[in-house]
């Protein structure tokens, strides 16, 4: 390896990756190419170690051409990098609901980890459909691959969205994990709030004077959070024909940008306060009362080609909302959420509607004075 990624990687703790789903598009979308980007860029332990799981036959060969893919093209000058990348990754097959194929798992992770310097930490990484969660919670707690041992750290277990098909399923699926493993191993993911831009929010906001003191119903009009794709199902119709456009994207990306905007100062720059001030926001979001008249939801031509025989050809591609706040700081102010598949433009973005101020001497359009605007470009350019 090059002296980049010595120098950056020697204080690291030595770490084992357990990719469950490895084939999937998750995986091969977000998953592989950020490991890429860390370990090309020196910010990846010296000891470490990526197992992928998943149910199909695959070999060496195959996961290789697996994270090629993925990757994107290599360039002449990063091939030799490159192999000691590919060298990271090894691969087991099995079914999610299968104890012997976790006692396996087991029993190869702490030969990795043997042959580590320290005991290592290990991230379990669910990037499998809903329906396996259960299964993967129980079986990962019966194998004790989440206990720690002599050649393990600190083990965490991270889920991705969508987390539960509705509020009684998610309560059950947080009684689930509560019930088998400690909170401080629960990782809870909502990719979004990684991105460079969503997390400058906090510091734009509070950081600038000018605008604390219209930050709220008396300077806002409306607030719109728009995340547009132009790709269809990419070989998703089956899950997307069960989850649907508001549970895959609304009520986690949309509703974490919204809880952004609308927070108040969390005082301090760390995980707990900011995600306390989140929680505040969400739990004072209005109940749709109409939703015939509050929400628009639509499917996309040629959805219905793309849906196996066992899909709902009728599950939303596209939804468009408002939402309020039951907050005097944000009462009346609509946050309007829109998302769709195959849009016109490829965009996430959050767009500030200020209010119009009396004899505006802006130039008058259509009877109506101009309106300041402040927009948050999240993708594809961020700024």
């Amino acid at each position: 390896m090059d002296d980049l990624h010595d120098m950056n990687s020697v204080k690291l703790s030595p770490t084992t990756i357990v990719i469950f789903g490895i084939t999937g598009d998750l995986a091969r979308r977000k998953l592989l190419p950020a490991l890429w980007n860390l370990f090309r860029t020196g910010k990846l332990p010296q000891q470490f170690h990526v197992i992928g799981f998943a149910r199909r036959h695959f070999d060496k060969n195959a996961l290789r051409e697996l994270i090629t893919k993925s990757v994107g093209a290599i360039q002449e000058q990063d091939e030799e990098k490159y192999e000691s990348f590919l060298r990271l990754f090894s691969y087991q097959q099995g079914f999610f609901d299968e104890p012997e194929q976790y006692r396996a798992l087991r029993a190869r992770l702490e030969d990795i980890e043997h042959g580590f310097s320290a005991p290592a930490n290990r991230l379990l990484y669910l990037s499998v459909s809903p329906v396996h969660y259960e299964s993967v919670f129980e079986a990962l707690h019966k194998s004790g691959i989440t206990k720690n041992n002599k050649t393990s750290g600190n083990t965490r277990v991270l889920v991705e969205k969508p987390f539960g098909r509705d509020a009684k399923t998610a309560r059950s699926l947080d009684e689930k994990l509560g019930g088998l493993f400690t909170e401080d191993q629960i990782y809870r993911i909502d990719h979004y709030l990684a991105k460079e831009t969503v997390q400058n929010i906090i510091n734009f906001r509070f950081a600038n004077f000018l605008f604390i003191p219209v930050w709220n119903k008396d300077g806002i009009d409306k607030v719109h959070i728009e995340l547009f794709e132009k790709i269809g199902m990419e070989g998703r119709g089956v899950f997307y024909s069960e989850t649907g456009a508001l549970r895959d994207v609304g009520q986690n990306h949309l509703l974490q940008l919204l809880a952004m905007v609308a927070m108040r100062n969390p005082e301090k720059l760390d995980a707990e306060h900011i995600r306390a001030r989140r929680a505040e926001v969400l739990q004072k979001l209005r109940p749709l009362e109409n939703i015939a008249t509050e929400s628009v939801r639509a499917v996309y031509d040629g959805f219905e080609e793309e849906v196996e025989t066992n899909g709902d050809a009728n599950t939303e591609t596209y939804f468009k909302l408002r939402a309020f706040l039951d907050d005097p700081t944000w009462d009346g102010v609509p946050f309007i959420l829109e998302s769709g598949k195959r849009m016109h433009e490829r965009a996430t973005r959050i767009t500030i509607y200020f209010k119009n101020v009396k004899h505006s001497l802006c130039p008058i359009d259509g009877g109506k004075g101009c309106q300041n605007t402040l927009t948050f470009e999240i993708q594809p350019e961020e700024g």
